[in-house]
């Protein structure tokens, strides 16, 4: 390009590096008798830069999910809350592990709105976006699942799955 007797080139624009979510699992199932609360930990690691999303994917089955509730808890620690007694009923948050329910902030219903089945993408009861931003020397190390179960029945709760998905 040729302007009052200056040349420019036109520069080649650069693209945004291509963001890949990064994903770490709960390895095997756990059981959390009733009226017991139970800590899943859940090791991250390589994480290079600070968290711009995160999403967790989960299995849970129980007779009646109403009666649990379930949080995560970072490094830092920050905690969000994802379920408070939230399902009612239903026998299970997610219909398998290749069927999961999914917290997210950018879904359009609430888990404390929702009807079962309860598969797909729902909004926790806080947010998410809490932990946006955490450096990687905070957001590396032992994520935790707490899942709280306030029945007093004879009936467990299996967490079959848990996997948290980061973007950074």
């Amino acid at each position: 390009m040729r302007s009052a007797g200056t040349t420019m080139e036109a520069m080649p624009r650069q693209s945004e590096p291509v963001r890949v979510p990064q994903m770490f699992h709960h390895e095997g199932p756990a059981v959390v008798p009733p009226g017991a609360d139970m800590e899943l930990p859940i090791f991250v690691f390589g994480l290079p830069g600070p968290l711009r999303d995160v999403t967790v994917s989960l299995h849970v089955r129980h007779h009646a999910m109403g009666q649990l509730s379930l949080g995560l808890v970072s490094p830092g620690p920050r905690g969000v809350l994802l379920s408070a007694l939230s399902g009612g009923a239903a026998s299970s948050f997610g219909n398998s592990c290749d069927e999961p329910l999914v917290f997210t902030d950018h879904a359009p219903v609430s888990i404390a709105d929702a009807l079962p089945p309860h598969r797909g993408p729902y909004r926790a009861v806080g947010t998410l976006a809490a932990f946006r931003g955490l450096p990687p020397q905070v957001a590396n190390g032992c994520w935790r699942l707490i899942v709280s179960d306030v029945g007093r029945g004879g009936t467990c709760a299996l967490i079959a799955c848990v996997t948290l998905t980061f973007q950074v």
